[in-house]
């Protein structure tokens, strides 16, 4: 390996300019024999590394390397400060080690050797990928803050390997990812490619999960057509091979489009079919959503009794299935039917009890979501400064999550209580800003 100049300090750190010191490549130059060959797969690695995943990759690679070795290599790495062990075998790579090795290993490894860790490399992080894809949104971010760069890596070596199973799970797990953070531009071209590569292999199960999936995205949109079209898709094929589950979320999800854009009857329709096929197949957790979209096209037509009664069902059935998350949505939807029918105290105790399940599973859109409401309640009852502070808290979550048209309707509700409480807008500016920053016209350093 070349040396470097090494930093004033004479520590392990790079040198500024994005290469580590002459230190730190003396700790490599030093490693025994055995171990230099894990410097192949540990320069795959950008940002984290986990011992299991390496492991995994290890025994993927069948190179005859035992746990053993592999923990020894860390050891030493970690007593260099080349990385940095943050909970047990799990280590943050020093910043620019990983450029360094794939210059000075990588670049220089034999073609075979350096293909085979590559090719486990992206399948080992595509069944990672594949795990998460349908996972919540905070077990997906979980993952995600310590491997995306490991993922996108992946998913280029996949791509350049033509490794194309690995490449549509990845990119299946990457879009189910940027569609729960309702970056749904984003999860709209991935699926798209998902979709051409099932269509390519022949995977008709998954491109019909892909076309679905799509077409939940372009209803967060608002594009509807077209994602009634990918609707229709998908259920062609899910009745060509016979997967009446998959045909009953297609209709409750034709439902969903219909009931959007104000047409209640062929919702109701569309729920039917949906609740017919889930109860005859005894798919709980289904049954329960299609009670709970019963419910809330009871409340668009202004029946809030049948609404409350639609729900209280869902609820019950949500329950029994240990569907906790999926329960906060309809203990929400119970809060704004009793807040509708005049009763604050159950609103506020129904909207409290969903907050405290999404706060459980660090769900922060339903966290904001649910804010907003609380902040509804304070304000009917003129409690002005706490409505602000959860339109504030609401408005700053949103923001963090890159929800920004849910987040302006916090910011409008928060002038909106400002107004009308305008002897206590120092007081709703400093909890503004605590929250979310600065608030535009309030004065700041501009006077």
């Amino acid at each position: 390996m070349t040396d470097n100049e090494p930093n004033q300090n004479g520590d392990h750190q790079d040198t500024g300019n994005g290469r580590p010191s002459e230190s730190a490549i003396n700790v490599l130059n030093s490693l025994p024999e055995d171990q230099l060959r894990l410097l192949i797969p540990f320069g795959l690695h950008e940002h984290c590394l986990d011992a299991d995943i390496f492991v995994r990759l290890a025994d993927e690679s069948k190179a005859g390397i035992p746990r053993g070795m592999i923990d020894s290599f860390l050891t030493r790495l970690t007593a260099g400060e080349l990385i940095t062990e943050l909970d047990t075998g799990l280590y943050r790579i020093q910043p620019g080690l990983t450029a360094f090795l794939r210059s000075q290993v990588l670049n220089r490894a034999e073609a075979g050797e350096l293909d085979t860790w590559s090719r486990n490399f992206a399948r080992t992080y595509a069944r990672l990928a594949d795990w998460y894809a349908p996972l919540e949104l905070a077990q997906q971010q979980a993952f995600f803050n310590l491997h995306l760069a490991n993922v996108r890596r992946a998913l280029v070596l996949a791509t350049g390997l033509e490794e194309n199973m690995p490449v549509m799970a990845i990119k299946h797990c990457l879009a189910a990812y940027s569609q729960n953070t309702r970056n749904y531009a984003e999860a709209a071209i991935l699926y798209k490619e998902v979709i051409a590569l099932s269509a390519e292999a022949g995977l008709d199960e998954f491109q019909a999960m892909a076309l679905h999936q799509l077409g939940m995205v372009l209803g967060g949109l608002k594009e509807y057509d077209l994602a009634a079209e990918r609707y229709e898709q998908s259920l062609a094929i899910k009745e060509q091979l016979g997967d009446r589950e998959g045909s009953a979320a297609s209709y409750h999800q034709l439902g969903w489009l219909a009931q959007e854009q104000g047409e209640l009857g062929a919702a109701m329709e569309w729920y039917k079919q949906a609740l017919a096929i889930n109860e005859e197949l005894g798919s709980t957790a289904s049954v329960g959503k299609s009670y709970h979209q019963l419910g809330r096209l009871a409340q668009d037509q202004g029946n809030l009794e049948d609404a409350q009664s639609l729900f209280e069902k869902a609820l019950a059935i949500k329950l029994s299935a240990g569907d906790e998350v999926s329960a906060a949505g309809t203990y929400h939807e119970l809060g704004i039917t009793a807040e509708d029918l005049g009763d604050l105290d159950q609103a506020e105790e129904y909207y409290q009890t969903a907050l405290g399940i999404m706060e459980t599973h660090n769900h922060e859109f339903g966290i904001a979501h649910t804010f907003n409401q609380l902040g509804n309640v304070c304000y009917r009852r003129k409690e002005w400064l706490k409505a602000a502070e959860y339109a504030a808290r609401a408005c700053g979550m949103l923001r963090g999550i890159g929800a920004q048209e849910t987040a302006e309707v916090s910011a409008k509700n928060f002038k909106l209580f400002m107004d009308s409480a305008p002897e206590l807008k120092g007081e709703m500016i400093a909890l503004w800003e605590e929250h979310v920053g600065e608030l535009p016209g309030s004065g700041g350093d501009d006077g």
